[in-house]
């Protein structure tokens, strides 16, 4: 299909508790597996794939990502900074113990560029900010 734009997102989150938000798995699991991922903000995704398409970019391949990577470690800080949740986080002691005991099919992390995204001169709120601005809404709601 010659004129088509695919959207590629990474893991999703924003300030709305649900079962496919990222903060939300971070509040119900009692594990987690140290991972470095892209990470999409619900909102900022739509926004932009709406801006992409009035602003007719190319017919190409979007990663629609936040700019940047985060690590578990650093979500888990930035919720306790938030004040947000007061659990203790317990981390996996490597992929081997996660896919041993919790996991039912492997793994697959990719880190991906939103460089073509900001060259179509619609950037994203960096991932940590992101982060951080989900966080504070949540902790009014």
């Amino acid at each position: 299909m010659p004129e088509t734009y695919i959207w590629r997102l990474q893991i999703l989150l924003n300030n709305v508790d649900s079962g496919r938000n990222y903060l939300s798995k971070f509040i119900d699991y009692a594990w987690f597996l140290e991972a470095t991922n892209n990470i999409s903000h619900l909102d900022e995704f739509v926004a932009a794939i709406l801006a992409c398409w009035e602003k007719k970019v190319p017919f190409e391949t979007y990663n629609v990502t936040n700019p940047g990577h985060v690590i578990t470690r650093e979500i888990v800080e930035l919720i306790k900074e938030s004040g947000g949740c007061k659990k203790e986080f317990r981390f996996f002691d490597s992929e081997a113990d996660f896919m041993g005991k919790a996991a039912k099919t492997p793994r697959s992390n990719c880190l991906m560029s939103s460089k073509k995204l900001i060259e179509a001169d619609n950037e994203m709120t960096p991932i940590r900010d992101a982060i951080r601005n989900s966080l504070a809404l949540w902790n009014k709601s």
